[in-house]
């Protein structure tokens, strides 16, 4: 799942503003530039995605496609 998507069922579940406080400073260290974001980077290696019953390519949650990249492209893979 998304990070940000995470994000905001864990925010759903907070009873607190502390809670949600944590959870987003906790978000801010991963993604931003000054923190972990420009010093971490992630790859997923997964099977051949499949088209669904009406022909659309399925994603992964949380991965978006770069332009430029065969993956951009429709039915390249």
């Amino acid at each position: 799942m998304g990070l940000f998507t995470r994000l905001k069922v864990l925010l759903s579940k907070c009873e607190s503003e502390q809670q949600k406080d944590e959870l987003f400073s906790a978000c801010e260290i991963l993604v931003t530039n000054e923190q972990m974001g420009s010093r971490f980077k992630v790859v997923a290696i997964t099977p051949e995605l499949e088209s669904d019953s009406v022909g659309c390519e399925q994603q992964l949650p949380g991965f978006t496609p770069l332009s430029g990249t065969p993956y951009a492209q429709p039915n390249s893979v």
